[in-house]
Formats: C-alpha cells, structure tokens, sequence
C-alpha cells in the first residue's frame, strides 16, 4: 500500500481519529465524535471548527455545492463495494477448491512413504520387476505435480482477488483524497439512519485489502514450502491449511458488506 493512501490528508483529523477505533461499528452509530473520549476529543476540538466552511442556514445552492464533494466519495464507494463482493464470491470459491487437492497431495506422500518403507526384493512376487519401485514412484510423482499445478492455479486467483481489491480501494481512497478539504470533518464522521459513516466505510475498505493480502501470503509461503523430499509435511498440509483459515477473521468481509447493505440500495 502506497504512504499517500496509508495515511489520510495530514490537514483532515479522520487520520487520527479512525486510528484510535477499530471496526466493524454497528450501523446506525452516534458517530466517531459522539463516542470519543474525553481526552480525544480535546485535541480535535481546536480543529474541528477550521474545517467547518460554512454555518448552518445556507442557501441551497451552497448546500448543493457542500454536498458535491462527499457524494463524490459516496459514488466512489458505492462502486467499490460490488466489486468486492464479486471478488470475495471467486476468493471462497478458489478456497473450497483447495481443499480436496491438499488432501489428494496429502495422500500421495503417504503412498511415496509407505512405497519408500516397503522393500520390494523381500516380497517374492514382485522380485520379477526390479524396476517396480521406481516406476511407481515416478507415477505418483507425476501425479503430485499434477495437483501442485491446479492449487498454483488457484493461487493465482487469490492473487487477480487481492490486486483487483487492492486496486479499486486505492482509487476510493484517491477520490476521497482530492476532497478531503472540502468534505467537512462533520460530514465524513456522520452516519445516516440506513448509511455507516464514511470514516468507517473507508476503515472497512483498508480492513478488507489488509485480510486479503496476509491471507495470501500465508497461503502462498504455505505451497512454496512443498519438497517432495518432505513428505511429513505434505502429509501435514490439510491441517496447516485449516489453521490459516482459523487464524482469520473469517466473516470479515460478509459481515462488511451486511453493514454497508442499505448504503448501496440508496
């Protein structure tokens, strides 16, 4: 992730503020502000009334054009969220696959441990085929590569997954960039009776590229680990495999996209 996008505009507190709180809020809350504590809502109370550019009361072409910036960031987000959604569809998809080929790897290398242990001369009938053992090994090794192909396969799809995500967030948090000034702190903090806060949309998003890039990257180390030479650990892979997916925050990203639900049928 680039440092201009890891850190919101150094002029607009939200930097500060959506740091000190994690995710996810429930909808409908009070707003970051409203559930501060004391000692934080000192340091933003001198801010807060320099970004306020207007006072109550405006005509409705300014509040018209006051809006146009934090619709802007809305649309963005409005865009963003769908796309999202497609991804984590492909994502749990490419995941299930995974499953049964660890388990059809697991089971080749205990085939290869078991061929290793056996020793072909002391069974009478197989001392006719010296070569029995080696021709065996070399199928199952065939075979084992052959899975390690599809799993690469499905690597790859988490990866399109997490730069497609990590793409389109860059571009919400751009967007979100080139209006920081003129949104308004009061606006970027204020949920809606049926819309989260932008503030916590934007933590969401940041939330959802950060579990798909450690989750690759733990899968991925996980199958660059794979030596025919260990068959202990390929036999081990299935639970190794099951422990990242425990270690995760597995319905992050559903429970996400449930709270922004309402926001994206407005």
């Amino acid at each position: 992730m680039s440092k201009k996008r890891r850190r919101l505009d150094a002029r607009n507190p939200l930097k500060q503020e959506t740091a000190l709180s994690r995710l996810p809020f429930p909808r409908g809350n009070q707003g970051l502000l409203q559930k501060a504590e004391a000692g934080r809502a000192r340091w933003l109370t001198p801010v807060i009334p320099a970004l306020w550019k207007t006072e109550a009361g405006g005509s409705p072409e300014q509040k018209m054009t006051q809006d146009r910036p934090l619709l802007a960031v809305q649309e963005a987000l409005k865009k963003c969220f769908p796309v999202v959604e497609e991804q984590q569809g492909l994502w749990q998809s490419a995941l299930r696959d995974c499953q049964p080929l660890l388990s059809s790897l697991s089971n080749l290398a205990e085939q290869l441990q078991a061929a290793q242990n056996l020793r072909f001369e002391d069974v009478p009938a197989l001392r006719a085929f010296p070569d029995l053992k080696e021709r065996l090994r070399r199928k199952q090794l065939v075979a084992g590569d052959i899975v390690l192909d599809k799993l690469g396969e499905r690597l790859a799809i988490l990866l399109k997954v997490r730069d497609m995500v990590s793409s389109h967030v860059e571009r919400v948090f751009q967007i979100y960039e080139q209006h920081a000034d003129t949104v308004g702190i009061d606006a970027v903090l204020q949920p809606s009776a049926v819309s989260p806060s932008v503030a916590d949309m934007l933590e969401w998003l940041q939330d959802i590229e950060r579990h798909y890039r450690k989750s690759y990257l733990k899968r991925k180390y996980l199958l660059s680990s794979i030596q025919w030479g260990d068959l202990a650990n390929i036999q081990a892979l299935p639970k190794a495999w099951d422990r990242i997916s425990k270690d995760e925050h597995q319905d992050l990203v559903q429970d996400i996209l449930l709270n922004v639900s309402f926001f994206l049928e407005e």
